[in-house]
């Protein structure tokens, strides 16, 4: 993506868009789990509902994917094929949520309400004491902001049961931390590709980029504010 966007060829975000797209996948059955595309709220989700009958209701898993916040997609194939693989392993729905920037966290907010309503929960067989939100990377960031929202709501509190957060990011005050430093080179995120995804949810000048690469994007004196 650096060496693209240095030759003018393409943006940095643009080569990971046109990877993003050359991974979707359709709504594709198998003999376990039936994928559905349809909207919650007015908003894309995929659902990964269980075939084999069961005496009792199922526990759900709403699944927020990562991508920096501007990124990805839950239709992508490593996600379709986690979610399917956690629907058939778990016995449960998984509802897959398609935000879109730069509304993920209402989006994601909306459809899980619609989803905690008493009459949808029944309809696909879920059971209101076992429901879990997960998410990986930026997702994982969402899914600790909308559980806290959640259990801040009266009307919501305590219907979530637990939270799986996937190497989420908890915070971009310090780019300086140990493990910012312990895997600056990668192996796969490493800190430059992260500062700069981070960066591009804020806004394109790349002043912004340069200072969080060098620690200075937060002023010193203000940092225990957070």
């Amino acid at each position: 993506a650096t060496l693209f966007e240095n030759i003018g060829l393409m943006k940095y975000e643009e080569v990971f868009l046109t990877a993003t797209a050359l991974h979707f996948t359709k709504p594709v059955s198998d003999e376990n789990i039936t994928v559905i595309d349809t909207n919650f709220s007015d908003i894309p989700v995929r659902l990964y509902l269980p075939k084999k009958k069961s005496e009792r209701q199922r526990p759900a898993i709403i699944f927020i994917h990562g991508g920096a916040f501007v990124l990805g997609s839950c239709k992508m194939s490593a996600y379709d094929d986690l979610n399917r693989w956690t629907a058939n392993k778990l016995d449960a729905v998984v509802v897959g949520i398609e935000y879109q920037f730069p509304a993920a966290l209402e989006d994601c907010v909306f459809v899980i309400k619609f989803f905690l309503q008493d009459k949808v929960l029944a309809e696909y067989g879920v059971d209101p004491s076992r429901i879990c939100i997960m998410g990986d990377s930026s997702g994982g960031t969402l899914t600790a902001i909308v559980t806290q929202l959640l259990q801040n709501d009266p009307e919501f509190k305590d219907r979530i049961k637990a939270q799986a957060l996937i190497y989420p990011g908890l915070q971009s005050l310090d780019t300086f931390l140990p493990s910012h430093r312990e895997y600056e080179h990668g192996p796969i995120l490493f800190r430059e590709m992260t500062v700069k995804l981070t960066c591009l949810y804020v806004t394109e000048d790349k002043a912004l980029l340069q200072a969080a690469l060098r620690n200075e994007h937060m002023p010193q004196g203000s940092r225990h504010l957070f």
